[in-house]
């Protein structure tokens, strides 16, 4: 069994206890406090993510793309994880929410030669950029239509003329 699935199984258990000794210390009305501006900001910060998508939508470059997919995946993953009720997910959220160590983890992971970060940047190098080599791709956009060989041979439309295109010199 995967490892993430018995980690989702067992989070509810692990908050319930850490509910139980964290709020037999600070008592329950400063527990339902915490519990309620968590899940508001776990909804503040889901409510965010428009603002990144765009920037990484728009942005050429393709580490800071990577690198703003890998920010909005913390954020979101911190907005989930405020917004479930408990202490142990939101103390697993905080570090997703600050940016230095959203960087440093990014930082990290980008330095392990085998890890997504590289086969997704090489790839992307390669099918947005040609080969990968320097090279320039051409692009030809045309429009077709489907003939269907049990149709009649007649037709209501007269054939069009052929079009001549100019030739293309590089």
């Amino acid at each position: 069994m995967n490892i993430f699935f018995k980690l989702f199984l067992l989070l509810p258990l692990i908050e319930i206890i850490g509910f139980i000794a964290i709020g037999g210390e600070i008592g329950l009305g400063l527990s339902l406090l915490w519990l309620m501006g968590a899940a508001a900001l776990g909804t503040y910060v889901l409510r965010g993510q428009g603002g990144i998508w765009s920037r990484v939508q728009t942005a050429d470059d393709d580490l800071f793309v990577v690198e703003g997919m890998f920010d909005a995946v913390c954020l979101l993953l911190a907005g989930l994880l405020l917004i479930f009720p408990g202490f142990i997910s939101d103390f697993l959220a905080l570090p997703l929410l600050a940016p230095h160590l959203r960087r440093l983890f990014f930082q990290r992971m980008q330095k392990n030669p085998d890890g997504f970060i590289r086969r997704h940047a090489r790839f992307n190098q390669k099918t947005r950029h040609g080969s990968g080599m320097g090279e320039e791709t051409t692009i030809i956009e045309a429009e077709y239509t489907e003939i269907d060989p049990a149709a009649p041979a007649h037709s209501t439309r007269p054939p069009e003329p052929p079009q001549h295109l100019p030739p293309q010199g590089k």
